[in-house]
């Protein structure tokens, strides 16, 4: 790199190639390295890997006038940024060979093409959520970049100095405001010919972040919270000797988003396990389960607050060592059976008793994988394929006119 600043600022490029410069590796050349004695008599080093690297502009190829004729550096290679199609824009023209011995052979050189391959740039970004009609406001949605190359920044890569962020569902529709749902956040790239320092970048996103809409209008009606039954931890080794089973009921016929924070969060003066809040809420009703430390009259409490109608509303349900024990409510679900838990393959759901149902399984961001119904015969299997699910947890709703059955299952 310091001999192409040196040659660059000694030599004009376009003289260079169009062979109006006079130079020799005896004089001219050895002064750009500053007098290092590169090819003479007594330079035993190899240069394969040595060369020099000259805009694209500069360059010729068989459709242009000018024809590179003399060349004095090992390698010449046009351009320095990423190629932006498969052919490649850039071309390897080799040169002389600097070694003296090299005056012994006649040698007939060619170009090649060089692809420069973008560098991967890993991004990352948090959930938001928004009610729908709203704008997104994408300042509060923080991007963590991982593998900038040469001092590079956020600010020296990106237009404007920051990302320009956009959002897209399942299919691949570009977000619009009304719609509902969720959307995966993601960075619009420039288009082809743009010659823009992100093109040198190849963008990955390890970890897309999600933009949750809700529905909005006075038909909503609020979650609320339910403490099922506190289950005692008798193998607990961190001091955690109570379980508390909690449950929400969703009245309304959308999936609710309320992430973790300000509007869903667990509180109390007991000790409790960092769990994974639900932060989807399906239709109908779900559960989770969260130890803690009931001893000295600890408690927990679990607070959210959603909208009823158009003004939000907050619940709470309280778990103490004093609230309904499971063993007395707990008599576990004997219409449905799914298995294997965890799965790989084949799910099996199997209706125990007759009754007309359906069956839905979701994902942990509630967008549905698979639907079907039992039809009142009792006894009947419905066997899903999952192999091509991803791994992770998926929750199995059984519907019923007289219940709601929710099965947490994982696929591996």
């Amino acid at each position: 790199r310091a001999v192409v600043n040196k040659f660059r600022a000694v030599v004009n490029g376009i003289d260079l190639l169009s062979n109006n410069v006079e130079l020799t590796i005896e004089n001219k050349f050895r002064a750009v390295v500053n007098s290092s004695g590169l090819g003479d008599e007594n330079d035993l080093n190899s240069y394969d890997n040595t060369f020099t690297l000259i805009d694209a502009d500069d360059a010729s190829d068989d459709t242009q006038e000018n024809a590179i004729s003399k060349l004095f550096s090992t390698y010449l290679i046009t351009g320095k940024d990423a190629t932006l199609n498969q052919e490649g824009r850039h071309i390897i023209y080799p040169g002389a060979m600097l070694h003296p011995i090299f005056a012994n052979f006649n040698k007939t050189v060619a170009p090649a093409k060089l692809a420069i391959l973008a560098k991967e740039l890993e991004y990352t970004t948090n959930d938001i959520v928004v009610n729908q009609g709203e704008d997104p406001d994408t300042d509060t949605i923080i991007v963590t970049f991982n593998g900038f190359a040469y001092n590079e920044t956020v600010e020296t890569v990106f237009t404007n100095g920051k990302p320009e962020l956009y959002f897209v569902n399942e299919n691949g529709d570009e977000f619009e405001v009304g719609d509902t749902g969720i959307f995966y956040i993601k960075i619009r790239e420039p288009q082809i010919d743009q010659n823009v320092p992100l093109s040198n970048y190849a963008l990955i996103n390890n970890d897309m972040g999600r933009l949750f809409v809700n529905h909005y209008g006075n038909h909503l009606r609020k979650i609320r919270t339910y403490l099922d039954c506190v289950e005692e931890n008798q193998d607990a080794t961190n001091g955690l000797n109570f379980i508390a089973h909690f449950r929400y009921e969703n009245p309304n016929s959308e999936t609710i988003y309320v992430l973790p924070g300000v509007e869903n969060y667990i509180s109390g003066t007991a000790p409790f396990e960092d769990t994974n809040l639900p932060f989807v809420f399906l239709p109908d009703q779900g559960t989770f389960e969260i130890p803690f430390d009931a001893s000295n009259g600890n408690k927990i409490t679990w607070n959210l607050s959603t909208f009823d109608s158009t003004h939000k509303t907050s619940v709470s349900s309280d778990a103490t060592a004093e609230s309904g024990k499971c063993e007395a409510k707990q008599t576990g679900n004997t219409s449905y059976s799914v298995f294997p838990n965890p799965v790989t393959n084949t799910l099996s759901i199997q209706q125990i008793v007759s009754e007309s149902s359906t069956v839905d399984i979701y994902d942990i961001y509630g967008v549905s994988h698979f639907n079907d119904n039992f039809y009142n015969n009792g006894s009947d299997i419905i066997e899903v394929d999952v192999s091509s699910f991803s791994n992770g947890i998926y929750y199995v709703r059984i519907t019923s006119n007289k219940d709601v059955s929710v099965f947490n299952i994982m696929k591996e």
